[in-house]
């Protein structure tokens, strides 16, 4: 398992202090999930479809202690859990920090499908993490993720050129990097 992000009490080992976790399975599958007041956790994932393929994706992880928790990947929802309230506490109840890339998810703390080092392999950009929003809209979670940036793959030194062009699609919503007159990304 890879950890991403989610709550964890700094240097406390008690697994009642872990929280709102988002990680990838040995498979690829994403998975979020959050522990209830009574101990048990919450988790929804992307079973079959494999994350861990060296491409970025876009990914949100909202919750609701009435609503349920959903699960988005790349503007699309990809799973959701809204039966079975309450889904745990409010934020507020918490004093734990925020861990990006290398939380605890020990196994014999019940999250699912977790074996090995959880220690992320990969990359992440731009994480973040909100505490009082209401759930976000399909559209709004499709809204940021078509704002996302496109980078160039390419390397550049101190004399090289580069002829470098960007269009945008006002009606797909889709902007193109070239370098060079090849296509780098597509946002």
């Amino acid at each position: 398992a890879q950890y991403l992000v989610g709550l964890q009490q700094d240097g406390n080992t008690n697994c009642a202090r872990r929280d709102r976790h988002v990680y990838l399975d040995s498979s690829g599958n994403l998975y979020f999930g959050v522990r209830r007041t009574s101990g048990t956790q919450v988790t929804v994932n992307t079973s079959g479809t494999n994350y861990a393929d060296g491409n970025w994706h876009h990914v949100v992880a909202a919750y609701s202690v009435d609503s349920g928790i959903f699960l988005y990947v790349d503007g699309a929802l990809a799973n959701s859990n809204t039966s079975g309230a309450p889904y745990g506490e409010q934020l507020a109840n918490y004093t734990d920090v925020i861990t990006v890339g290398g939380g605890d998810l020990s196994t014999g703390c019940g999250w699912p499908n977790i074996t090995g080092s959880t220690a992320l392999n990969g990359s992440l950009d731009e994480v973040t993490y909100y505490t009082d929003l209401p759930l976000p809209t399909l559209a709004q979670v499709q809204k940021r993720y078509r704002s996302r940036t496109c980078r160039t793959t390419t390397t550049f030194t101190n004399n090289t050129s580069a002829n470098v062009a960007a269009s945008f699609n006002n009606t797909t919503k889709v902007g193109k990097l070239f370098v060079n007159g090849v296509q780098e990304c597509s946002a």
